[in-house]
């Protein structure tokens, strides 16, 4: 009987230390309220997986999860996926990690037939690719989009600001025009200097909202 009771004792108090930590940041967060997140731990080295709304949510977890009792290092494998869900009924959400051009803060509105979209989002064009995204995680229902895009970065706004950059980096354009077309930029003309374009090409691949480069400068060589 004593035998038992010991058993007992030890069974229920003296639990391993890892699965302690483990058990210990995991209600941490979910206090918090800061995503869906799997924790293990192995002599103190606590591993985080599992996705949040945001980079600011990501960063909360792993200072959280250092600061509990018994942590020694904390490994990250959290992704950020910007989507939360306020429903009177169900509807899913859709996975965007690694799928937007920008940072998006996304809240899905699910009613019995309709998924209403609202947020914000920093590039008009990762609305086309939301919408798409939650249309097919939810079929049969209307998807309405309300984002707030942070950016509108237009063909014409990307021309002035590839037009600027260029200059600043002290890049001559004589010969060599170009346009923007569906964020993309083309080159035309000629140069006798192909480190020339090159570097034109680099720098233009810099300018924020550019998706892609196309050159079709020639090459003329000089007498």
């Amino acid at each position: 009987m004593i035998r038992a009771l010991l058993f007992m004792f030890f069974f229920t108090f003296a639990q391993h230390p890892d699965r302690v930590i483990a058990e210990r940041v995991a209600n941490a967060i979910q206090e918090r309220g800061l995503g869906s997140v799997k924790i293990s731990s192995y002599m103190g080295e606590v591993t985080l997986e599992g996705s949040v709304s945001s980079e600011e949510d990501k960063l909360a977890v792993e200072r959280l999860a250092l600061s509990i009792e018994g942590v020694k290092k904390v490994k990250s494998r959290i992704q950020v996926n910007p989507v939360t869900r306020a429903s009177i009924t169900e509807c899913s959400s859709p996975n965007l990690i690694g799928k937007l051009s920008g940072k998006a803060t996304l809240n899905l509105i699910c009613t019995a037939d309709t998924v209403e979209i609202n947020g914000s989002i920093e590039y008009p064009w990762d609305e086309a690719t939301i919408f798409e995204l939650v249309q097919n995680s939810n079929p049969g229902k209307k998807v309405v989009s309300r984002l707030e895009v942070l950016k509108r970065l237009d063909d014409q706004t990307i021309y002035e600001e590839v037009k600027k950059a260029l200059k600043e980096n002290g890049h001559p354009l004589d010969n060599i025009t170009f346009e923007v077309r569906g964020r993309v930029v083309y080159f035309t003309g000629s140069t006798d200097n192909h480190r020339i374009i090159d570097a034109i090409l680099a720098t233009t691949l810099m300018v924020e909202g550019v998706k892609e480069v196309k050159s079709n400068v020639k090459i003329v060589k000089t007498s």
